[in-house]
């Protein structure tokens, strides 16, 4: 009885923990039937007293065993696939969100925004139903990134069940500050019926600026969100190719598909990059240069033939393209001068624009390198074409010092001259310069295709045919010593047969002797 609720306790156990997924429980599942079959196979070997009946049943166990956990890691893989389009789901749907969010935001801006300083944010009839919708929108957000950090949690969790890695709770992986984070940058808005104006000082004035604008230049940071539609919708980031970093001690497969999309087309990450960034910068960079601009208006005194003339110079960011242009010459490092910022925020902006530019100019040349250099095809047929136009030159030098080297042996017999003739002279340095020509060439095409790199491949390709020759002779080698080996061991059994039958035969000799001196 006692046995039968020993029994009962360790299956409901082992039931319990195969619903955790993790390997502790696959391997006590596994311990778990492998410990009761042994006892079935031990007592019924006991009871039969066959030691090959016990053999037998411990592979067939072993056997289970190993089809079982195939089963379940085939499981756990198919669990992590569905994991990653749950999460690619969830990602576009957050990015769709957020990023229409921030559009909506820029609309309310401009429709708000006034040229008059004393009734700059005017709130039209359109402003509470964007904002509405803004606000609901950060709530499905935010919603929608608390479900995404835990199914990221459970995907990095049947990763590492799938490759054995150690376990950690979701308060002490990186999930759980990325969701802090994420709820931080997503949660920025301007919430409606809600606005109040603020005046900062600046170095050469006062900016007046709603506190819609101040979330609305934050809110442009969403656009980082943008980034793990790259991850989801590129070939370096799936599940196949994570596992394979993982075994090959790639411990950060998102930075390895950054990485590998990067240096296989890089123009679908860095083109995209380079717009957006222009478009946010710009937008944060015009929330803040706009108003102050128009309000405080700088004077310029010019001197002309001896008349001083006072200019008023305005830097007009009323269109979203100044603003963009600004951000733009600032990110390749141009700077014309004829835009530039005067607060305090815009100049952060363009700190943040150079540093991000720098990155990017250096990333694009990169990838312009990238484009320019052959592939291993095109090298290959560029040295093919090359070695083909160098044969033909030669050929062409060969032609010409042939030519020349018999017109001067025909010019000299029919004209029977000595060789002080000017013309014969002239030949011979023709000749003497085709040949001249043709060496040059030769020791040039000589040099110029030792390659290492050829020589390298060269030498391997031998070495490898060399080899499998080798390889070819082991083997026969091997096969005639069995065969050798065969003979040798038939030759005895052979050379046995031959001396029993000698000694059999003597035997008989020695019988028929003894017989007949009997009968003598």
């Amino acid at each position: 009885m006692a046995n039968a609720k020993t029994n009962a306790l360790d299956a409901s156990r082992g039931k319990n923990i195969f619903h955790r997924n993790s390997v502790a429980a696959i391997r006590l599942i596994e311990d778990f039937v492998i410990k009761h079959t042994n006892i079935d196979i031990y007592s019924s070997s006991d009871s039969e007293g066959s030691v090959d009946d016990t053999i037998s049943l411990k592979s067939n166990s072993a056997s289970k065993k190993k089809e079982l956990r195939v089963k379940t890691l085939q499981l756990k893989k198919t669990r992590c696939e569905d994991l990653e389009y749950k999460l690619k789901i969830l990602d576009t749907t957050i990015a769709f969100l957020t990023i229409s969010g921030v559009v909506l935001a820029t609309q309310d801006f401009e429709s708000n925004y006034s040229d008059n300083k004393e009734e700059r944010y005017l709130q039209s009839n359109l402003t509470d139903k964007f904002r509405i919708y803004i606000s609901l929108s950060t709530i499905i957000s935010i919603i929608l990134a608390v479900i995404r950090s835990i199914t990221s949690y459970n995907l990095k969790r049947e990763r590492k069940i799938f490759l054995e890695d150690k376990i950690k709770s979701y308060f002490f992986t990186s999930s759980f500050p990325l969701l802090v984070a994420e709820i931080l940058l997503v949660s920025v808005h301007c919430p409606p019926y809600l606005d109040y104006e603020f005046e900062f000082k600046q170095l050469s004035g006062t900016l007046n600026v709603n506190f819609s604008s101040i979330c609305l230049s934050i809110m442009t940071l969403r656009v980082i969100l943008l980034l793990r539609l790259f991850l989801h919708y590129s070939r370096w980031a799936t599940v196949d190719v994570q596992i394979i970093c993982r075994e090959n001690d790639a411990n950060r497969p998102l930075s390895f598909a950054l990485k590998a999309i990067l240096k296989d087309m890089p123009q679908y990450l860095l083109l995209p990059c380079f717009a957006i960034s222009t478009i946010a910068l710009g937008v944060a960079l015009q929330v803040y240069e706009r108003p102050f601009n128009q309000d405080n208006i700088m004077s310029n005194t010019t001197n002309c033939g001896g008349i001083s003339e006072t200019v008023e110079s305005t830097l007009d960011y009323t269109f979203l393209y100044n603003a963009e242009w600004l951000v733009l010459l600032t990110m390749t490092t141009v700077g014309f001068g004829d835009f530039y910022p005067r607060t305090h925020m815009g100049r952060f902006i363009a700190i943040i624009s150079a540093i991000w530019g720098t990155f990017l100019i250096s990333l694009m040349i990169i990838m312009f390198n990238n484009f320019v250099s052959f592939s291993r095809g095109e090298e290959k047929c560029y040295k093919l074409l090359k070695k083909i136009t160098e044969s033909r030159e030669l050929r062409e030098y060969a032609k010409k010092f042939i030519k020349a080297s018999i017109e001067a042996f025909l010019y000299k017999k029919n004209h029977k001259l000595n060789s002080n003739d000017p013309l014969l002279a002239m030949r011979i340095a023709q000749i003497n310069h085709y040949k001249k020509m043709y060496k040059e060439k030769v020791l040039d095409v000589k040099f110029r295709n030792n390659d290492i790199r050829e020589v390298l491949i060269e030498l391997n390709q031998s070495f490898s045919m060399d080899l499998e020759k080798l390889k070819k002779f082991v083997a026969n080698a091997q096969e005639m010593e069995n065969q050798l080996d065969t003979l040798i061991e038939s030759q005895k059994k052979t050379l046995e047969i031959l001396l029993s039958c000698s000694k059999f035969s003597r035997d008989v000799e020695n019988m028929m002797v003894f017989s007949q001196g009997g009968l003598r």
